[in-house]
Parts: C-alpha cells; structure tokens; sequence
C-alpha cells in the first residue's frame, strides 16, 4: 500500500514546484520593481541565468543518478531548494541579488522534474501505467501555474504583505517535502548505471558524446535552434 501510495507526494512537487515557478519567476521581478529596482536588464536575469544554470544541472543530476542508482536524492534536493529560495528571496532587494539567489537554487533543483517523471514511469502505482501518470504531473503543473496565479491576484485584492506569496510558497513546498521524504521509497538500482563502481568522469564522458551526437546533426541543429528561438519568444 505504501509503494502505491508513494505515488501522491511525487505528483504534489509538481503542483508546489509550479507554484513556487509562478510567485518567483512571475512575481517577484514584478515586486522589485514596483519597489523601485528600475533596472530592467538586472531584474531580467532573474529569468534568464537561473534558466541557463538548469539546462546544465539537470543533465548532471542525471548523470550522478545514473551513477549511484538513487533518484530521490534529486526530488528531495530539488523540493528543499525551491523552498531555501522562496524564504532567502525575502531577503533580496535587487534584481542582481534575486538573480543570485534562484540560481544558486536552479543548480540543486535542476534535477526535481526529470527524477519525477522516471519515479513516475518506473513505479506509476494506482494511476496504471507510465503515460497516465506522466500525463497527471503534466497536468499538475499548468494546476500550479494557476493557482500560483490566482494567489497573486488574491493578494492583490486582500492587500496583504508582498511577502505573503513567498511565505505560502515555501510552507506548501516545505510540506511536500515531509511528505516525500517519509512516504517515497527509494526505487532498488537497477542495470549496470546502478553500480557505484561506475565513476562520474566515465558518465560525464559518455554524455558529452551522446551531446556530440545529437547536436552535430544538421536537420536535429536546425530543429533545436527553431524550437529555442520559439521558446525565447514565448518568455519574452
């Protein structure tokens, strides 16, 4: 019952991560500069450096779980960076120093969303099958986007302290913590990527490779640069 059951806390960190998404990477440049942080380009690299810092923390985190067979270390990680950021962002006046502060957190939160959905996939439980369950986190996550965004407007309206929305995101992720750390089993290593014998720096070579291989196709380049240029214009 509790491995089913294991299922839940996974599928709450993307509600709670997508929330914290909203109030921090939504809010928070909104917040500073009605505080007076006129500074556009410092107050845009809260977005875009914690970003960059997540693309390449979420290919590591991978390899270290491909080394040592452990994928909760990453939601547990990920979680508790997420909620260390929403608290030190109490703290933070510019954008300069909010920039700092998520992305020193995208570096150990990069791994949250990958190590979920593999959890997912290998242990769906009561959701049946991989796809359904992936399909709930996907569909967790626009919940998060959204009730992150009606707390905003709610806080708004009850014109309560801007800090509030911080405070609430970091309190919903620091519960869903607890909750994976006491109810989510650690998956039995399996396959040779769960010997520890196998060393990072050998990992770390294999992935540069597979990267080579990837990217040196020209139609798959193209492909990337489109989608990337999509993206860009989307965050704009």
């Amino acid at each position: 019952m509790r491995r089913a059951a294991s299922v839940y806390p996974v599928l709450a960190a993307s509600v709670s991560r997508t929330f914290a998404d909203m109030v921090v990477f939504g809010y928070v440049p909104l917040q500073l500069f009605a505080a007076g942080q006129s500074d556009v380009l410092h107050l845009s690299l809260v977005t875009a450096v914690p970003a960059t810092v997540r693309f390449v923390s979420s290919n590591l985190w991978g390899a270290l779980a491909d080394v040592t067979g452990r994928v909760k270390p990453a939601l547990v990680v990920g979680v508790a960076a997420y909620a260390g950021a929403c608290l030190a962002l109490l703290r933070a006046s510019t954008g300069l120093q909010a920039a700092l502060v998520v992305s020193v957190a995208a570096a150990l939160y990069g791994g949250l969303a990958p190590a979920a959905k593999a959890l997912l996939s290998l242990r769906p439980g009561p959701l049946g099958t991989p796809r359904r369950a992936l399909a709930w986190w996907l569909q967790l996550e626009s919940w998060g986007w959204a009730l992150g965004s009606a707390a905003v407007a709610l806080r708004e309206r009850l014109g309560l302290p801007s800090e509030a929305l911080l405070v609430a995101a970091a309190a919903l992720l620091g519960a869903d913590l607890l909750w994976l750390a006491l109810a989510v089993p650690e998956p039995a290593p399996t396959g040779p990527s769960g010997r520890l014998g196998q060393s990072l720096s050998r990992r770390a070579a294999r992935l540069a490779g597979e990267w080579r291989q990837l990217y040196g196709r020209g139609e798959m380049a193209l492909l990337l640069a489109v989608f990337a240029l999509a993206t860009l214009a989307g965050e704009a």
